[in-house]
Parts: structure tokens; C-alpha cells; sequence
């Protein structure tokens, strides 16, 4: 297989759509891609939960919402807009790239800063090394891995962003697997470790990426305006990324330790089981940006056609959550009990997150970013005040139904945003 390779499928004939059947077969190489990130991800948390007692399990989960959280600030909207770039000019990647690089270098040092604002408030009791070190850990794997599997999505080299992610995904597992030959000191050694992982995978991802559109070109100028672009985009993610992950955050806060590991593991349970609908989402993301530049309803005819298999999914994958819930309590440790009913509980979440996403997908394509962006802080300020409100007094069960609430809401939001925006036209 050679890393040289031309595009993997040419999804467009005549500047018509791609069909669904073809968009389902490019999403193959995707599969595997998340495949790896989700099965490294699975790995990772089944080392840690062997490692940490449940506290600090659920002290290294309180830091790693909060990273997430930030990831969107952290990026600053870089990979959508050369995605976007990308999309509808395929021979700007040199330019697209080095202006996401440059957003990246920038954006990294304002996710650190707000990481440091943040922790005399949200984690308080966690100490500045490991979350410094766990932050730019974090920020360097995913700003490296996904931009580079968004430059290659674009430029429909399926196969090589799948090679991306199974190397990213195992320099990172290797990181924690080297607990089993150098235990952990504390989980400060943690996030070093985590540390060197990032910035590794920030280096493997770069390398690859350039190969496809060549050494990136950096312009001060550029990268300002790409700032001042991806901010609204940076803010919305931010504000999604609270609707599933601040939670856990907040049991933290709450003194609920233990509940925050049990949550924690048994929500990231849930979103791994996303993952065939993840892959397809994203090798259709660039799609919806040429669908939209025709207009004519396009965008939102190709979301319907989509929907339906997708949906399927979701009500598969919430199925098999129900079957896996109570065989994954039995294998863990007792300090895990109960983390059964975190999944039963949130089984329905495919589903919901799914319509969400394609509907969201549409106004990106719409290049309505600052609407998505609008709904997206609106509804993570509405999750953020149900779990101040619920977690309290119900414990992991005020944030799953502060998660749901908040899903379907911004789910109505971009659908009918995406209603008003453009009339759509008859399902081919």
C-alpha cells in the first residue's frame, strides 16, 4: 500500500451528487479509522481503570472533560475552514494547511490559558502539573490527528487518514500501556506521559498530511485572518463539547468522585458505540460543502438520504448498549458498580446525536457557521445551569437527563434553522 496513493473514490460525477451507496463504501476506510481511535480509546480507559483506584480514575475523567471541552478553543475552527478550503478548491492545500498550522500553534496557547483560568474554579483540588501537562497532551494529539484526517478526507485519500489514525491512536495507547512495565509514580507521570504522546502524534500527523499537499505555507497575515474566521466556529464546538462532557466535570466539583469515574467510563462507553455513524459522518463532512455551494436544496436532500441508514444504526447500537451494560459491570472491578445503569440510561443517545449531527452538518454546508455556532452556546448554557441545578440532588442521573435535554433541543434548533435557510428539493 503506498503512502502516495491518488484519490481512494471519486464521489462526484458531472458535479451531481454523491450517491448514498458511494458515500457508505468511502466511509469504509473511516470505519477503520474510528475503529482504532474508538478501540485505543476502550483500551486506554480498561488500563486506567486497572490502574487508578476509582477517585483517581475519576480525577484524571474531571481534567479530561474540561481538555475536551477546550479542545474547540484549542483549534479555533483550523480544520473546518480548510476543510471547507479544501472542498471547493482542491489545489489551495498548501495555503489551507499552513493557515491551519498556524491557527493550531496559536490556538493551542489560548486552550493552556483557559485551562489555567479555569482550575481555581472547576478543579481546585487538582494539581497544576498534571493539569498542564494533561492539557497540552490532549490539545497536541487531537489538533495533530484530526486536522491531518481532515486535509486527507478532502482530498479523498480515505485510506491514508485511516493510516494516520491507527498510528496516532497507538503512539497514545503505548503512552499509558507503559504503565504495565513502568507503573505510574503519581498522576503527574501521567500526564507527562500523555505529554510526549501529543506532541509524537502532532509530529506523525504533520509528517503525513504534507506528503499529500507538500510543505505547508505559513503567512502571518493568513493566519490572523483565519483567527478572526474560526473564532465563532471555535466558540460553538467549545459550547457542544459542554453537552457531554461538563458534566462529569461537575460531579467532580460536587465532591462525587467516584460517580464521576462510574459516569465517565460508562458515557464514553456510549459514545464509542457511535462509531460506524462517526466514520461516515466524517468521510461525508466535505460532501456538504459542495452541496451547499449549489444550492438548490441539496445539502438537506443529501442529510435525508442519510438519515435513514444512520438512524438504523442508532437504534442497533442502542440495542446492543442495553446487552452490554450489565456484561461490562461484571467485568470490572466492584469499585465500577452501577456504571451498568449509566449506559442503560443513556442507550437512546445515538440516536438523537446522530439527526443532530446531520443537521448540523447542513448549515455548515450552508456555510451558516455562526448560526450553528449560536445554538451550540445556547444549548451548552442550558446543559450547564440542568446540572447545577440536578446534579446535587441526582447525582450521574442530573447529568444524563441535563445531556438528553440539551441534545434534543439543539437538534430541533439546526433543523429549523436549516428549514429557513433553504427550501429542499425531492430526494433523488
Amino acid at each position: 500500500m503506498s503512502l502516495t496513493d491518488a484519490p481512494d473514490a471519486a464521489d462526484e460525477v458531472d458535479g451531481e451528487d454523491p450517491s448514498v451507496g458511494s458515500q457508505l463504501r468511502n466511509s469504509r476506510w473511516g470505519l477503520v479509522s474510528r475503529a482504532a481511535i474508538a478501540g485505543g480509546a476502550l483500551t486506554l480507559i480498561a488500563l486506567l481503570s486497572l490502574t487508578l483506584e476509582v477517585e483517581q480514575f475519576g480525577r484524571f475523567a474531571g481534567v479530561s472533560a474540561l481538555v475536551a471541552i477546550l479542545g474547540g478553543v484549542a483549534r479555533l475552527g483550523a480544520s473546518e475552514l480548510m476543510l471547507e478550503a479544501l472542498a471547493r478548491d482542491p489545489d489551495c492545500g498548501r495555503s489551507a494547511y499552513g493557515r491551519a498550522l498556524g491557527t493550531i500553534g496559536v490556538a493551542t496557547l489560548v486552550g493552556l490559558a483557559a485551562m489555567l483560568a479555569l482550575r481555581p474554579v472547576l478543579l481546585p483540588s487538582i494539581g497544576l502539573t498534571l493539569v498542564v501537562t494533561l492539557s497540552l497532551g490532549e490539545f497536541l494529539h487531537v489538533a495533530g490527528m484530526d486536522t491531518a484526517m481532515r486535509l486527507l478526507h478532502a482530498t479523498k485519500r480515505f485510506r491514508r487518514a485511516a493510516i494516520v489514525a491507527v498510528v496516532c491512536t497507538a503512539i497514545r495507547l503505548a503512552s499509558v500501556a507503559s504503565v504495565l512495565v513502568w507503573p505510574l509514580v503519581d498522576l503527574d507521570d501521567l500526564g507527562r506521559r500523555f505529554l510526549i504522546a501529543g506532541a509524537a502524534v502532532m509530529l506523525v500527523g504533520s509528517t503525513l498530511a504534507a506528503g499529500v499537499v507538500g510543505r505547508p505555507s505559513l503567512s502571518i497575515p493568513a493566519t490572523i485572518g483565519e483567527l478572526r474566521r474560526g473564532l465563532s466556529i471555535a466558540v460553538g464546538q467549545t459550547s457542544l463539547v459542554v453537552s457531554t462532557r461538563i458534566d462529569q466535570t461537575l460531579l467532580l466539583r460536587a465532591g462525587l468522585d467516584a460517580q464521576a469515574g462510574i459516569y465517565s467510563l460508562g458515557a464514553r462507553v456510549v459514545f464509542n458505540a457511535m462509531m460506524p455513524a462517526q466514520a461516515v459522518l466524517e468521510t461525508v463532512y466535505p460532501d456538504f460543502f459542495r452541496a451547499g455551494a449549489r444550492g438548490e436544496g441539496r445539502a438537506q436532500a443529501m442529510a435525508r438520504r442519510l438519515l435513514k441508514p444512520l438512524g438504523l444504526y442508532g437504534l442497533v447500537a442502542a440495542a446492543g448498549l442495553l446487552v452490554i451494560g450489565p456484561i461490562l459491570e461484571w467485568l470490572l472491578d466492584d469499585g465500577f458498580e452501577g456504571v451498568r445503569w449509566v449506559i442503560v440510561a443513556m442507550a437512546g443517545f445515538p440516536v438523537i446525536r446522530i439527526a443532530q449531527s446531520l443537521a448540523g452538518d447542513v448549515l455548515s454546508g450552508l456555510g451558516a457557521h455562526a448560526t450553528r455556532s449560536r445554538w451550540t452556546i445556547v444549548a451548552g448554557v442550558f446543559n450547564i445551569v440542568l446540572n447545577l441545578l440536578l446534579i446535587p440532588t441526582l447525582g450521574w442521573k442530573g447529568a444524563a437527563i441535563s445531556t438528553y435535554a440539551a441534545d434534543i433541543a439543539l437538534l430541533v434548533l439546526f433543523a429549523s434553522s436549516a428549514r429557513r435557510l433553504q427550501v429542499p428539493v425531492s430526494s433523488p
